[in-house]
């Protein structure tokens, strides 16, 4: 592979001292591994409502819709396959209305909320890990420290 490199390195260059913008269809790819820095500018014309946006859609239905000459969830035809949900988001944006869930009301009234206490607790176990302001015999120095620890997780494996 590093054998190749010269030579992308001479292409890009060409391509970099050129007057013309690289003919490029924004995908997928664009994100992986990294975003691109050049995406904004290349989906700059893009609609509001693009059909990459669409939750959960793969890469095989994108070139799809983009061999239709598709690019907004509004021209997604009926026929086209759609999870449920993203038929939902079709219809929401083609009849300009929200969707809410029938089942919202008792989900909510079945929700188990924190008490005061429990926030309080919370926010006190928040500013000690922020400050670093707790004792080892404190029960919450082991909270802390689970805190911490999977707070480190989470950055390390790139889940914050």
């Amino acid at each position: 592979m590093q054998i190749s490199i010269p030579g992308q390195v001479v292409v890009l260059k060409k391509m970099l001292a050129g007057s013309a913008t690289p003919k490029i269809t924004p995908s997928r790819h664009c994100g992986n591994p990294y975003e691109c820095i050049f995406f904004e500018y290349f989906t700059r014309d893009m609609p509001e409502n693009w059909v990459m946006n669409l939750a959960g859609i793969t890469q095989s239905k994108l070139n799809e819709l983009t061999a239709m000459g598709i690019n907004d969830i509004k021209d997604i035809p009926d026929s086209f396959p759609l999870s449920d949900i993203q038929e939902r988001v079709r219809d929401c944006i083609i009849g300009k209305k929200e969707y809410i869930s029938p089942e919202l009301k008792s989900k909510l009234e079945d929700a188990d909320y924190p008490t005061r206490e429990t926030l309080s607790h919370l926010l006190q176990l928040i500013q000690a890990y922020l400050t670093g302001d707790q004792k080892r015999g404190d029960p919450s120095h082991h909270a802390l420290q689970a805190l911490r620890h999977d707070s480190e997780y989470a950055g390390n494996s790139g889940l914050i």
